[in-house]
């Protein structure tokens, strides 16, 4: 059996050695924002926020103009949520474009959801198909020589293109390497 061996310094300097068979890090390497350095950031008086505290610190938006720098997957999961607020205005400002997967939330059926409950192993086996297709996929993205490049990326232009307004289409589609894939966001609804 693995064992894991932390050794902890406490505020007065003492060591001491914790062993467990489980060590999980949660030491939140991204749970500290850092605001980006935009000139004049600190002259602004409107309310501003970091994504990663968009609920607790945004205040009431609704009726309001909104102003999201930058495309990463964190703007893709909250801008959606942003838009549906009533009477909200935004202007999404990103340096590149990139490339964008539909979010597909999967209902589990009755049957299934038993399966994975009664089924010893059912849950295992499903993640590790959903862990290959996902593998599969990565490989179809990135790797120019791999099976399903080409189609792959002719599909994930189509669904920008059938998705976002036409007069963007060209500003938010990715340029760097023609036929060379990024790493592609999900989203949830509507650009």
């Amino acid at each position: 059996m693995q064992r894991h061996v932390v050794e902890v310094e406490d505020e007065k300097g003492m060591r001491s050695h914790i062993s467990a068979n489980v060590l999980i890090s949660a030491n939140g390497p991204l749970s500290a924002p850092k605001l980006p350095d935009i000139h004049g950031r600190g002259r602004f008086t409107g309310h501003s926020f970091h994504n990663l505290h968009w609920r607790k610190q945004s205040g009431d938006l609704r009726h309001k103009r909104i102003a999201v720098i930058g495309n990463g997957s964190s703007a893709v999961q909250f801008i959606p949520g942003l838009a549906a607020l009533e009477g909200v205005e935004i202007k999404q400002y990103i340096r590149s474009g990139g490339y964008y997967f539909p979010k597909v939330n999967y209902q589990y059926s009755t049957l299934q959801k038993g399966a994975f409950r009664w089924i010893p192993g059912w849950r295992y086996l499903h993640r590790y198909l959903l862990f290959q297709a996902h593998n599969e996929r990565w490989k179809a993205r990135n790797e120019e020589d791999a099976a399903g490049h080409a189609e792959t990326e002719k599909m994930l232009i189509d669904y920008l293109e059938s998705v976002a307004p036409a007069e963007y289409v060209e500003d938010i589609r990715p340029h760097y390497r023609e036929s060379s894939l990024s790493t592609p966001l999900t989203l949830s609804a509507g650009l």
